[in-house]
């Protein structure tokens, strides 16, 4: 009995193909819109001032009957909320590009070239390219409606882009 080893199967193009995989689209990095961007600083703003204002709270039960604990408890809150903006403004934008806010709302932040963001690049960013934007009664915050890609000057600045996420 002779067996011939040159018999050879083929599968069709279709039966190749896993009908249990999905294929997702790439995405296309939309920018994200003004509302969405400011939707998303109200966020973050809201949970800075909600660390101070639980710590002025908890610091008028105090007040009265230990008025120095009651300094310390709000200098305490100073010091959250410094360490909260460094974590969620700084860290989080680095790590993941996207700020509690940005989370919640959708948005994320990237850089224009490609290459991951760095802390110098949010440095440069916020300490920078925000008081900038400002400069001109928020003029470079308006941008973002005149733009084609939605950046404003501190996003030009930084090299950097707001995109759905």
């Amino acid at each position: 009995m002779e067996t011939s080893s040159e018999t050879v199967f083929t599968v069709p193009q279709t039966a190749r193909e896993n009908p249990f995989v999905q294929k997702i689209p790439a995405r296309t990095n939309a920018p994200a819109s003004l509302g969405l961007r400011a939707a998303a600083f109200l966020v973050d703003y809201i949970l800075t001032l909600l660390i101070l204002g639980v710590a002025i709270s908890v610091a008028m039960i105090f007040k009265s009957a230990f008025p120095s604990v009651a300094t310390w408890i709000i200098n305490l809150g100073y010091v959250g909320v410094l360490g909260f903006v460094v974590w969620n403004w700084g860290y989080l934008n680095v790590r993941d590009g996207q700020r509690i806010g940005q989370r919640l709302v959708g948005i994320k932040t990237i850089c224009a070239n490609g290459s991951p963001l760095g802390y110098r690049t949010i440095v440069l960013r916020h300490l920078l390219g925000y008081p900038l934007s400002l400069l001109c009664v928020g003029l470079g915050f308006l941008w973002i409606i005149f733009d084609p890609k939605q950046r404003g000057w501190h996003d030009r600045l930084a090299g950097t882009l707001i995109v759905k996420s």
